[in-house]
């Protein structure tokens, strides 16, 4: 949830506000359901089917830097495991799977 910062003002009986934080309200349920409704009908596929033509490294540059993205390198993985198995993945980038850890 965002914050935003309410600058210090005198209020109408002359009282004065400092400055401080304030949170965003919290959206309602019919519009967390629409942005949820919207997101997996539109934007996952899209997501997808751009990770299978770009490949891993191409989808990882991109995810890099993005706002709200914890771990791009987990998320160009899934995204690219995705089109593989909804078979939108490019034959230029062949799914090779995790790749084992030296003991």
């Amino acid at each position: 949830m965002g914050r935003y910062k309410v600058k210090a003002f005198t209020s109408k009986d002359g009282t004065k506000v400092r400055s401080h934080y304030r949170s965003k309200p919290k959206l309602s349920t019919s519009e967390r359901k629409r942005r949820a409704t919207k997101a997996k009908t539109e934007l996952l596929p899209a997501a997808v089917k751009a990770a299978g033509q770009r490949g891993f490294r191409g989808t990882l540059a991109k995810l890099k830097g993005k706002k709200g993205i914890k771990s791009p390198k987990r998320l160009a993985g899934w995204l690219k495991g995705q089109a593989k198995k909804r078979g939108v993945l490019s034959p230029k980038h062949p799914y090779v799977g995790r790749r084992k850890k030296r003991s």
